[in-house]
Order: structure tokens, then C-alpha cells, then sequence
């Protein structure tokens, strides 16, 4: 089997990260990524600008998240959007 999953640069997606429903159809499987979200103003929890660490592993969990989504279309079964956030999040603890 092979899978093709591209990450596309968009920034006007009200999100960090998207997976494009339905694009493993077409044979190519889509993330769409946020940069501008990404990259901008971003505060840790204390409120102090987040750091070159914490940006890389927003890109990193976000990737991830919408990687679990395409999982989930690939082994044809019901996106569960708790339960990859859960798993997600056992990396970063």
C-alpha cells in the first residue's frame, strides 16, 4: 500500500492545521497548515510570548492531529476528534 499525504501552506483557515476531507480520493492526501497561526503572536500559559520550543511543538501536535484524521479515513473509520487529541497530547507531557 501507498499513501500520499502533502502539507499545503494555508494561511486563511480559521485553524493551526486542517485535514482536507475526502482528499485521499484523488489518490493524495491533504494537510492544510496555518503558518501565519503558527508563527505569530503566541503566549504560554503564564501569558510571556511563547518561544522557538513551543512554536515547534505547535507545528508538531498540529501535524500530528490532522496525521490521526487521515488514519482515521485510511483505516475507514469515524473521525473521533477526542480521542486523537488525547493521543496526540501523550507526546507532549
Amino acid at each position: 500500500m501507498e499513501i500520499r499525504i502533502k502539507v499545503t501552506r494555508e494561511d486563511s483557515i480559521p485553524a493551526f492545521a486542517a485535514w482536507v476531507d475526502g482528499s485521499l480520493d484523488s489518490g493524495e492526501g491533504e494537510i492544510l497548515l496555518n503558518i501565519d497561526a503558527c508563527l505569530g503572536e503566541l503566549e504560554d500559559e503564564d501569558g510571556k510570548s511563547a518561544g522557538k520550543t513551543n512554536r515547534a511543538q505547535l507545528i508538531i501536535g498540529s501535524l500530528m492531529h490532522e496525521f490521526g484524521h487521515a488514519l482515521e479515513d485510511i483505516l475507514e473509520v469515524e473521525h473521533d476528534e477526542a480521542m486523537v487529541e488525547s493521543e496526540v497530547s501523550k507526546f507532549f507531557k
